[in-house]
């Protein structure tokens, strides 16, 4: 809700009778249609059941897309219209075709598979402070406050959202392993039981346990709990801690906001590597 409120300060420029005096037309209905049917990509794609490579997956969504738009394109030839080969036609498509088309495609799919839909569908709320960015930087626009109010409320919301989740996540991984370590330590080991704690212990480390030995999967628990735990909420709060006090010395040094959202995009990076 914060980072919403921050979305429409951008969008409105703080002016209230822009909100109310919008219109909707026909147009707006596909837009929802759109991101109903991107709500519904994002959320299956964690639960995917076919094991194909990521370029794979993206190919296969291209090429239906290519079906879907090939009616569209055939329609607006019948009326008449003609796509003019020129500079500004190709150097546009390139750009559409690289960037949007391909390599933010592939940084999602991959963002999707390592945080889930759910905390990854939350930066989606960064698209009106880079849009204000690149707007400054392209058309010279001028910077304003409900920019700054807007990327305020933005950024507040998102660091609360993954501060809460990164919370949770940790509370149920605690759970997880105390729950593995009473398996080990109470009871009898038989094969049954040693499969329900290598498949609780797989669900929580991304490493093959399926010849580990108890001792080892034990650490491999305490291990990915003391990991997410660095990662999720000791390591941003560390750097947060660190921007406060740059900031006490000097406006232009990094504060804790950049500090914070920078190691979770660094521990993010490194994941994907």
């Amino acid at each position: 809700i914060i980072s919403v409120c921050g979305i429409l300060a951008i969008i409105t420029r703080l002016k209230l009778d822009i909100l109310f005096s919008l219109n909707f037309n026909k147009g707006d209905l596909t837009m929802v249609v759109a991101m109903l049917s991107w709500a519904t990509y994002s959320a299956l794609l964690k639960v995917k059941k076919y094991d194909v490579s990521q370029l794979c997956l993206l190919q296969i969504i291209i090429s239906f897309g290519l079906l879907f738009l090939i009616p569209v394109y055939i329609f607006e030839f019948i009326l008449g219209y003609r796509i003019e080969i020129n500079l500004p036609f190709t150097l546009t498509l390139t750009y559409v075709v690289l960037f949007p088309g391909l390599l933010s495609f592939i940084c999602w799919i991959k963002g999707i598979s390592l945080i889930g839909p759910n905390r990854s569908g939350i930066f989606l709320h960064l698209m009106p402070i880079l849009s204000a960015i690149m707007a400054m930087i392209i058309f010279d626009e001028r910077f304003m406050f409900f920019h700054a109010l807007g990327a305020l409320f933005i950024l507040s919301g998102i660091l609360i959202f993954l501060g809460l989740s990164s919370c949770i996540a940790s509370k149920c991984l605690i759970s997880s392993v105390r729950e593995i370590a009473n398996l080990i330590e109470n009871q009898e080991i038989n094969d049954q039981n040693e499969k329900i704690v290598k498949a609780k212990v797989q669900e929580i480390v991304s490493r093959d346990v399926s010849s580990s030995s108890n001792e080892h999967l034990l650490r491999s628990s305490t291990e990915s709990l003391t990991e997410n735990s660095v990662d999720g909420i000791f390591g941003p709060l560390f750097w947060i801690f660190i921007g406060i006090i740059f900031m006490k010395y000097s406006i232009f040094l990094p504060g804790p906001l950049s500090l914070g959202f920078s190691y979770k995009a660094i521990s993010t990076l490194d994941s994907m590597i």
